[in-house]
């Protein structure tokens, strides 16, 4: 045996003995359940400024609407900021109102929370969000990424599919990250369908 081949046999034994390792820790799709949150998952809106987590409130599983909502057993609640507010496993999902008199924009907001064991170098990927009235209608929806109150990332999804790959850098236990979908310019017809994944290399 070269020296060569010796050093990169030792480095590749090193690697497995560092237990080093890239998995995917949540997934918006396959983790989605109705009525109790799957663990780390939480469902909101902002009733305050995006990106201030203690603003924002728990949405509520609507049954018979198969989706989260601000307001139980009402839907669209047109008396409320949030009353158009939606987030589900398939394309049910829909913002808030615009900004108004000074009130922000109304984003429907899906959080995960790192898990014991997750921790790691993070990120966004396989990610995409469709907005199938573009320009029937709607002018588009802002995805915006958060670790805890830490902006990462704003996306202005305006296309019919976009994707916010994005690397969030290193994330402790107990840390959230937030993807957040609000209106654009206008809040009509922004129905969206939202997928990603979270991976830590670690």
């Amino acid at each position: 045996m070269t020296f060569r081949s010796f050093f990169l046999s030792l480095a590749f034994v090193l690697v497995l003995a560092s237990g080093a390792s890239a998995g995917v820790v949540a997934d918006y799709g396959a983790d989605f359940h109705g009525t109790i949150p799957k663990d780390g998952w939480t469902y909101q809106w902002n009733n305050g400024p995006i990106g201030t987590q203690s603003k924002y409130q728990d949405l509520v599983w609507w049954e018979y609407g198969g989706r989260y909502i601000a307001t139980p057993q009402v839907y669209p609640d047109e008396s409320s900021p949030a009353g158009y507010v939606a987030l589900s496993k398939g394309g049910n999902s829909h913002p808030g109102s615009s900004a108004s008199e000074g009130d922000p924009e109304v984003y429907a907001i899906a959080g995960y929370e790192v898990q014991p064991g997750q921790a790691g170098k993070g990120s966004i990927t396989k990610s995409s969000i469709t907005v199938p009235n573009t320009g029937k209608g709607s002018d588009g929806v802002v995805v915006q990424i958060y670790v805890n109150d830490t902006l990462k990332d704003t996306i202005q999804a305006t296309g019919t599919t976009d994707s916010f790959d994005l690397s969030l850098g290193t994330l402790a236990v107990g840390d959230r990250v937030y993807v957040a979908v609000g209106p654009g310019a206008s809040s009509g017809y922004d129905a969206f369908q939202i997928s990603y994944q979270i991976t830590v290399d670690r």
